[in-house]
């Protein structure tokens, strides 16, 4: 027992030795390493946090990534359907601009990114974009060719109606005109007015007897006209 103790001690303290020579020649690599561990201990709570960030970074952009991709391929897909392209060439242009903002909409609805976070910030901004472009402008354009449009058929309407109404006051004013150069002056176109007044009294059985009796307003009309002349 004394022999084994005895060889255990030499061994240990051999060891010992050894390690102290060891530190002495290379104390300044033990101190490196020390300081190393030291540091790994004590940055573990920021190693962890790290580690955290790290892997919420690259699954944000890997979910992001995906989203985006899945947006191309059904954009893609609906803007090379039948439904798209054998419409008229107007509609179709319009129908591929309204996928654009309508597409990714979709997306974030089918994955419920449009709850919260920046799926929901996306989405309003969206929404909004394709209100604006796609609703608001075309429905004001659309309303506004159409008022242009009946202002535009009133403005001939009226147009037709007064010039008709100044043809018809400057043709009454010609004939008028004519008649009196035709009649020498007021005078004869007094005459021919109590002569055709006399005619059509005649034929409504005015005129008694030998006389003539005219009627009151006739008169009065007969006599504006020549006076207005």
């Amino acid at each position: 027992m004394e022999s084994a103790d005895v060889a255990w001690s030499s061994l240990c303290g051999s060891i010992a030795v050894s390690v102290y020579e060891f530190v002495g020649l290379h104390y300044k690599e033990v101190l490196v390493a020390a300081a190393c561990v030291l540091v790994w201990t004590v940055m573990e709570p920021v190693r962890s946090v790290a580690t955290r960030l790290l892997a919420t970074a690259g699954y944000f952009v890997y979910k992001w990534a995906d989203l985006t991709q899945e947006c191309l391929r059904r954009y893609r897909r609906y803007v090379w359907s039948a439904a798209v392209q054998e419409q008229p060439l107007l509609k179709k242009w319009w129908k591929i601009f309204e996928a654009v903002p309508a597409t990714p909409m979709v997306v974030l609805e089918a994955h419920e990114e449009h709850l919260d976070g920046l799926g929901r910030l996306l989405y309003k901004w969206i929404d909004a974009f394709h209100a604006y472009w796609c609703v608001f402008l075309p429905e004001t354009m659309r309303n506004g060719c159409h008022g242009i449009a009946k202002y535009w058929n009133g403005l001939c309407v009226e147009w037709k109606r007064t010039m008709s109404l100044y043809s018809i006051f400057y043709s009454v004013l010609f004939v008028y005109e004519g008649v009196e150069g035709v009649c020498q002056g007021w005078i004869g176109v007094g005459v021919v007015l109590v002569a055709a007044n006399y005619y059509y009294l005649c034929e409504d059985g005015v005129v008694i007897g030998e006389g003539l009796n005219l009627d009151r307003q006739v008169a009065s009309l007969s006599f504006g006209t020549v006076m207005t002349g």
